[in-house]
């Protein structure tokens, strides 16, 4: 019995079964039928093969793989597929979709540079009101054609009864600019995110080259160390505000 179904827009089969509904390149038919749960004998593998070996067009390994394309976005899903995924996670700089928040952060950081404003520790309470914009979308629909191998990522699919207009996607050289921007806006934050040393003869305060305060703080974030000595707010963190009056306390009486 095939149960192999011909999709000539995109030049493949897809094994219908329940257990499966994923594209199979024809020179691992035979591999994927072997597997026990298909439960396909050695002449029926053989009958299958020589059906599919008869349909015209088809992509037949990963070489002719290159020539593939994915659906447009807008396009519904396809419902000789896997059932549409809604969980996906796309980047906004890229296109490219996972279903996992931390593999798509390390997407960003390793492809496109990205840094987590949100860093470890206490943050201000201006930062606590309000939520870092991430550099990828959440709820995305999604499919996925391949199983393994080449061409084996997700791709967007239109929401159920949704037609989705979109923007045309940017030429070459317009991608080439944005990302040379995103580095040089990468590199003036990684220089503004440092405390500076400058010449002790021009510092105006005796008292700060005293201390020393420039040396000890050197290469540390202005922001970071202004948001540990930010006073806490009294109607978010209460306790912590009486901790504070005490010893300023303390330290008036003594």
């Amino acid at each position: 019995m095939n149960l192999f179904i011909h999709l000539p827009n995109y030049r493949a089969i897809v094994y219908a079964g329940l257990a499966c509904k994923y594209a199979v390149l024809p020179i691992h038919v035979d591999s994927h039928l072997s597997h026990p749960r298909h439960n396909y004998n050695t002449e029926q593998r053989e009958q299958v093969v020589r059906e599919i070996n008869q349909i015209g067009g088809l992509i037949q390994d990963n070489k002719g793989l290159e020539s593939f394309e994915f659906p447009k976005p807008s396009g519904p899903a396809i419902p000789e597929l896997q059932a549409v995924m809604l969980d996906g996670l796309q980047c906004k700089l890229c296109s490219h979709i996972c279903r996992n928040e931390r593999r798509m952060q390390a997407h960003c950081k390793e492809v496109h540079n990205w840094e987590n404003e949100q860093k470890r520790g206490r943050p201000s309470y201006k930062k606590r009101q309000s939520k870092p914009e991430m550099p990828w979308i959440s709820g995305i629909h999604c499919q996925q054609f391949f199983a393994q191998g080449p061409k084996s990522q997700l791709f967007e699919v239109a929401k159920e009864g949704e037609v989705q207009e979109r923007e045309p996607k940017p030429d070459i050289w317009t991608t080439v600019q944005n990302i040379t921007n995103q580095r040089m806006n990468h590199i003036e934050k990684k220089d503004k995110e440092r405390v500076r040393e400058v010449d002790e003869n021009a510092e105006p305060n005796p008292w700060l080259k005293r201390v020393g305060w420039v040396q000890h703080l050197k290469e540390k974030n202005p922001d970071q160390l202004r948001a540990a000595i930010e006073p806490p707010d009294a109607s978010e963190e209460p306790e912590l505000q009486a901790i504070i009056e005490s010893f300023g306390w303390v330290v008036s009486t003594a």
